[in-house]
């Protein structure tokens, strides 16, 4: 194990750009959202509560990723960095609030274990509808903002501003 991430380590120290691919984020998220939809189906449905609109904003980011594969090589790391930074925003977790990322977390119950979308999974498995109706909309103003700035980012690289 020490040697895989001495290894990392020195291959994310010397690379040019992070070799994160961020369609392949996008892809996973996706997934996340649609296994949220089928296994709370009825409790999303009683509730009130609709994905549609993460799943329209998740595809915008598929597009823009996608755009940003091509482009990686020019844009300086700390505008890559700056996209994963916008999936912590300031307020934490609901049953958490140290822990700040809203696409992957240590599971509640899970030990080392990880929860996708902790903050909708969560609410979901506690039956707390609220809650997950609250943490949909900021993950649809986290994707809103991760999209606006690779429009923004997109559009100055390639020189049309």
């Amino acid at each position: 194990m020490v040697k895989i991430v001495g290894l990392m380590l020195m291959r994310l120290s010397s690379c040019d750009y992070l070799p994160f691919d961020y369609f392949d984020y996008a892809v996973e998220i996706e997934k996340y959202i649609n296994d949220i939809d089928s296994v709370f189906s009825e409790e999303l449905k009683n509730a009130n509560l609709n994905l549609s609109s993460l799943k329209e904003k998740v595809s915008k980011l598929k597009d823009l990723t996608r755009e940003l594969r091509g482009k990686q090589k020019m844009l300086l790391q700390i505008e890559i960095q700056k996209i994963e930074q916008k999936f912590s925003p300031k307020e934490g977790l609901w049953n958490r609030n140290w822990y700040k990322h809203r696409i992957y977390a240590p599971g509640y119950y899970l030990g080392y274990g990880y929860q996708s979308l902790p903050g909708i999974n969560e609410a979901l498995v506690f039956g707390n509808f609220e809650v997950a109706k609250n943490e949909i909309k900021l993950l649809e103003k986290i994707l809103d903002d991760v999209n606006s700035y690779l429009q923004n980012l997109l559009k100055t690289k390639s020189g049309n501003k």
